[in-house]
C-alpha cells in the first residue's frame, strides 16, 4: 500500500512545480521517496497526462475530500436526543 493522496498532496504542495515535480514521478518513480511503502510501477503516459493525474492527486482529490468533509453530518447531527429509547 502507497501513501494517500492527502500524504502525497502535504509532502509536495499544490503549486504548479509540485504538478510538474509529481508527474515527473508518475511517469518515472523513486521507491527511496516512500521507504517502506508499495513501489508504483512506471507509467509510460505522455507528460501531459502525467500532469493531469499529479494535478488530481494533489489538488482536486484534496478539494473533493474537503467538501465531503463539509457535507457529511456529524453523528450528533444525525441522532435526534428526544428519539433515544434507553
Amino acid at each position: 500500500m502507497g501513501p494517500s493522496f492527502k500524504e502525497i498532496s502535504k509532502r509536495y504542495g499544490q503549486s504548479e512545480r509540485a504538478v510538474e515535480t509529481v508527474a515527473k514521478l508518475i511517469i518515472k518513480p523513486k521507491p527511496e521517496n516512500w521507504p517502506g511503502m508499495a513501489y508504483m510501477p512506471p507509467y509510460d503516459i505522455p507528460y501531459d497526462e502525467a500532469k493531469a493525474l499529479a494535478r488530481y492527486v494533489l489538488i482536486e482529490s484534496i478539494k473533493n475530500l474537503s467538501s465531503q468533509n463539509k457535507t457529511e453530518d456529524s453523528i450528533e447531527d444525525i441522532l435526534d436526543d428526544d428519539a433515544q429509547f434507553h
